[in-house]
């Protein structure tokens, strides 16, 4: 688990908290602290996705790893998740691929994602947050479909607040 990211998140979470509000804010080192965590977890891969709010996530880890990476997109008509600069990566057919995401909740924007990858000729074999709200049911969504989630630090919904995940070991 991430030292410094769980110190920035226990001193973040009041009752009823935003941790989004709170992420979008985080300092680069604290970021760079999660980056070289989820780094030694990561199969090797040919790209990195990141989902919108994952901007200093994807970047640390693409600058680690010296592979490209894209953000996916909500397309505003169609309400469909897009990977728009793909193409312009010249990937090969079932190049890996790992989807990152600085917060996840019930899994489905990071599900979307992994399917249109899958689509688009990749594979995932892999999710990784920073931090994971585990009464979200997420990690079961992403499981289901055989890939692994890894997360940096577990979030519980209490009925205290959100609290440090005690219940799941970390991996």
């Amino acid at each position: 688990m991430s030292n410094l990211l769980s110190a920035e998140v226990l001193q973040a979470m009041p009752p009823g908290g935003r941790l989004d509000e709170y992420l979008a804010h985080l300092d680069h080192a604290a970021w760079q602290d999660v980056a070289e965590e989820l780094n030694l977890l990561l199969p090797e891969c040919g790209l990195l996705i990141g989902l919108p709010g994952s901007d200093h996530l994807l970047h640390a880890v693409a600058s680690l790893r010296g592979v490209p990476s894209i953000q996916a997109h909500l397309h505003e008509v169609t309400g469909h998740w897009t990977l728009p600069h793909l193409t312009a990566c010249g990937l090969p057919d079932g190049e890996r691929a790992v989807i990152l995401t600085a917060e996840l909740g019930s899994g489905e924007r990071e599900l979307e994602v992994l399917l249109v990858a899958a689509r688009r000729g990749l594979e995932v074999p892999v999710v990784a947050a920073a931090v994971e709200h585990t009464n979200a049911g997420g990690r079961a969504r992403i499981e289901l479909q055989g890939v692994i989630l890894h997360a940096a630090v577990q979030v519980a919904d209490t009925p205290k607040g959100p609290r440090l995940e005690r219940r799941i070991p970390h991996a």
